[in-house]
């Protein structure tokens, strides 16, 4: 039984992740990224190995580079960093991230540094460094990862740097959104947002970062972000921090289990019951991206989630009236709050599905939801435009007469 109905366990609680009950769970999520190396850069773990070697040769971890010598279980330890990073180069959905290595590497105002001076004879492009990859030496490779690496943590004091700013920047565009469109934020959102960790993520040893311009870790509340050298200097990657921090401000409700954590809450998004798959993801993502290009006011395009957004249009706006937007922003924050009844624990996502239900038929957000689950969301914007009465699996009955 939850907290808050009674429950004597207090090993199972129910709580938002805005709760200060929650923030050792948090913290405890941080120390375990921390200590799993899924923030650090690439290519440390082969100083690591290096340096190992060359202060205890002789030490049994070293075996598994092979060779008879030091400096053939050197060579070795290399190259198996390099056939890595050469095959994330040749592997499609992380091309982009081993390019942007070579690019960091050409770029570089060490380069004069670098022990294989004929590269000075390159255009010094990432493609040279690329097509001349196989002519680079064991002591040129280990220069680049030390750059890299060294590079990574520079980044990630500057991110650091600037984090105050921008989450102040955040906070105010935000809170100016909710004030113009007339929807409500949780009231400790001020403190939620100055609380918000950033971990800067190298996508070349984190392979969950290769298809995203960032992530949001619900159970750690941190933000993580792809390095990247291109602009660092003035952290182009705003926007798509603005959209992770959106998630960050999201109403949640999670379940504790032991100190283990189910998300039963996550903006719109919920578990689905029969699937690992999340219920209204889409819609949650396209709430997120909406807000996120509205806090530009124009000047930020950006074409992911443009699928999820041309749904969400057409659910405001295809019905028998018009869904109000701020509905779904106010259902979007809304937290679990245990002095609510059961019953009622979220009256805007409430108020949201009864006036969805009003504007088509009662219970057609989850049809929706369904539909989009089994058909994708291309078939289902196809299907809005074309007759949203075809949407209900029941159709002919209460949609028809609709």
């Amino acid at each position: 039984m939850a907290e808050g109905n009674g429950a004597s366990d207090k090993r199972i609680r129910l709580l938002p992740r805005s709760s200060p009950d929650y923030t050792p769970i948090a913290a405890a999520e941080r120390e375990r990224i921390a200590t799993g190396r899924i923030d650090k850069p690439f290519g440390e773990g082969m100083l690591d190995g290096l340096n190992l070697l060359k202060e205890s040769p002789d030490d049994p971890r070293t075996e598994m580079f092979g060779g008879n010598t030091p400096e053939q279980k050197r060579r070795n330890f290399i190259t198996v960093w390099r056939v890595l990073l050469d095959g994330m180069h040749r592997q499609k959905s992380s091309k982009s991230w081993a390019e942007n290595f070579f690019y960091e590497m050409a770029t570089s105002p060490d380069i004069k540094d670098m022990p294989d001076n004929y590269v000075f004879s390159w255009n010094r492009s990432p493609d040279d460094f690329y097509s001349n990859f196989s002519t680079i030496s064991f002591d040129s490779f280990e220069w680049m990862i030390e750059r890299h690496v060294q590079n990574f943590y520079q980044a990630k004091e500057k991110v650091a740097e600037q984090l105050p700013e921008l989450t102040n920047d955040f906070n105010s565009k935000l809170r100016r959104l909710s004030r113009e469109l007339e929807f409500s934020l949780p009231d400790d959102f001020d403190k939620r947002i100055k609380d918000i960790d950033v971990a800067l993520v190298d996508p070349l040893s984190n392979i969950k970062m290769w298809e995203h311009d960032g992530l949001y870790h619900p159970a750690a509340r941190a933000v993580w972000v792809p390095y990247s050298w291109y602009g660092m200097d003035n952290l182009v990657i705003t926007p798509s921090l603005f959209h992770e921090f959106v998630h960050h401000g999201a109403g949640s409700m999670s379940l504790i289990l032991n100190d283990e954590v189910l998300d039963l809450k996550e903006g719109v998004a919920i578990p689905h019951q029969k699937t690992d798959k999340l219920s209204f993801e889409w819609m949650d993502e396209a709430i997120t991206q909406d807000l996120t290009i509205a806090m530009y006011e124009g000047e930020f395009v950006h074409g992911g989630y443009s699928e999820n957004m041309e749904l969400l249009n057409m659910l405001i706006g295809k019905g028998k009236e018009v869904v109000p937007s701020n509905l779904f922003y106010s259902s979007y924050f809304e937290d679990y709050d245990p002095k609510r009844n059961a019953q009622n624990q979220f009256p805007h996502g409430r108020a949201l599905r009864e006036r969805i239900g009003r504007a088509y038929v009662p219970g057609f957000l989850s049809m929706v939801d369904r539909y989009v689950r089994d058909h994708g969301l291309p078939e289902t914007i196809e299907q809005m435009n074309h007759d949203w009465r075809r949407i209900p699996p029941k159709f002919g009955m209460d949609a028809k007469a609709a």
